[in-house]
C-alpha cells in the first residue's frame, strides 16, 4: 500500500540535530515524492543533518 511504516536514515553524513524531527513526520505518509515534500516543508532539515536541503533529501530518497 506504499504507506511508509518505519523510516532509517543511514550514510555518510554530519548529524548535528535529532534525526526524529525528519523521520517521524514520514511515518504513516505515502511513499511519494509530493507527500515528502508536504510533509518535511517546514521542517529545517538542516538543523539536524549538516546542509541537507529539502531538495536535496528527495533527491536522495527518490533518484538514488
Amino acid at each position: 500500500n506504499q504507506i511508509v511504516k518505519k523510516v532509517n536514515v543511514l550514510g555518510d553524513y554530519f548529524l548535528i540535530g535529532d534525526l526524529d524531527l525528519i523521520t517521524k513526520p514520514l511515518l504513516n505518509q505515502p511513499f511519494k515524492k509530493a507527500a515528502f515534500a508536504a510533509t518535511l516543508k517546514n521542517v529545517s532539515l538542516e538543523e539536524c543533518i549538516y546542509k541537507l536541503t529539502l531538495t536535496d533529501f528527495l533527491e536522495i530518497v527518490f533518484e538514488a
